[in-house]
């Protein structure tokens, strides 16, 4: 005879009916303290310290990029102004309609780089999506927030390395840290983009992803598409691209994990 027995109606299993995406994260992708013990880890360091020897940089071009290069002081000033700018770009849109009902949709585009915060604004009647934010907005204002944490942009240059070949819309060539916003027509399905040697192509992210991972440069990539303009509210795709934007720059300069759950200075709705 089973052993199951059914079960009343009031009985609470003692799990949520939904999960949020960083629930979901932990759950699939524990970390390793969720596995180990913090002495089993401790103990595992000191092995491989003893076996490796002392620790010593990663072999690669002298002048690679600094992981962080902000200490605490310099990272919280440079916060405060971002935020404040970020502020003064979002001023200048009046209609956010949309915002309240937005919630945040985690997208890993560049290896290592933390995913970006693009926005999941819900379909429904009557409402249509007219295309995608201000571009040409969204990259001034990415060089300004890259040189509030003490990086100086040139525009328009060339970034090039085994596998890939683009133009980047800001870049640092000593420090060699920029940033790509991909336009729509650059990655199409079957469409040639006009000059191979400025689009920054699907079948170069891998290869670029490799040289951040191993610390040849730095660069923050998002797709322009990911940033929807519905029914011309601008202000809700430029304020998640804007906090993608100060995440990386926490994350590549500071050194600091990112919250990812927080748009600029706004928590959004679930």
């Amino acid at each position: 005879m089973s052993a199951l027995r059914p079960v009343r109606g009031p009985y609470e299993p003692g799990y949520p009916r939904e999960l949020t995406e960083e629930e979901i994260e932990r759950l699939l992708r524990p970390g390793l303290l969720a596995r180990f013990s913090r002495e089993t880890l401790v103990a595992g360091a000191l092995v491989a310290g003893l076996a490796l020897g002392a620790a010593s940089p990663p072999a690669g071009d002298g002048d690679r990029p600094s992981r962080q290069e902000l200490g605490k002081a310099e990272l919280e000033a440079a916060q405060r102004k971002a935020l404040a700018f970020a502020r003064e770009v979002l001023g200048s849109y009046k209609d956010k309609v949309w915002n309240d009902e937005t919630n945040l949709r985690l997208t890993p585009v560049l290896e290592p780089n933390p995913p970006v915060k693009y926005p999941r604004i819900p379909i429904m009647f009557g409402n249509s999506r007219v295309g995608i934010f201000d571009t040409k907005k969204a990259v001034e204002a990415t060089r300004k927030l890259f040189e509030i944490y003490g990086v100086q942009l040139q525009a328009d240059q060339g970034v090039q390395g085994e596998g890939f070949e683009f133009q980047a819309d800001g870049w640092d060539p000593k420090r060699k840290i920029g940033f790509r916003l991909i336009q729509p027509a650059e990655q199409a399905e079957g469409a040639a983009p006009k000059d191979p040697a400025k689009a920054l192509e699907s079948r170069e992210m891998a290869p670029l992803g490799a040289a951040v991972k191993a610390g040849r440069l730095r660069i923050f990539v998002a797709q322009a598409t990911g940033f929807p303009n519905m029914d011309g509210d601008l202000y809700t795709p430029m304020e998640y691209y804007l906090g993608s934007v100060v995440d990386y720059l926490n994350w590549a300069l500071g050194g600091m994990e990112i919250d990812r759950q927080k748009v600029l200075d706004r928590i959004p709705k679930k």
